[in-house]
């Protein structure tokens, strides 16, 4: 948000800001972070549950 902000301020072009390698770099790190957090919470109960009834079965 920060980076936006200060090349907003320099007079740079929004089209050119979102083109830019930074930005994208960014707005891709943001999508990762996301998927991740997303994922992990229902990834890791299928797990424990897989594992759980694995040793009750036992």
């Amino acid at each position: 948000m920060f980076a936006m902000m200060a090349f907003m301020a320099k007079g740079i072009d929004m089209k050119n800001i979102i083109n830019s390698g930074f930005v994208a770099a960014k707005i891709l790190h943001t999508l990762a972070g996301s998927f991740g957090l997303v994922l992990v919470a229902p990834l890791t109960a299928t797990i424990r549950g897989y594992l759980y009834t694995m040793k009750k079965k036992s």
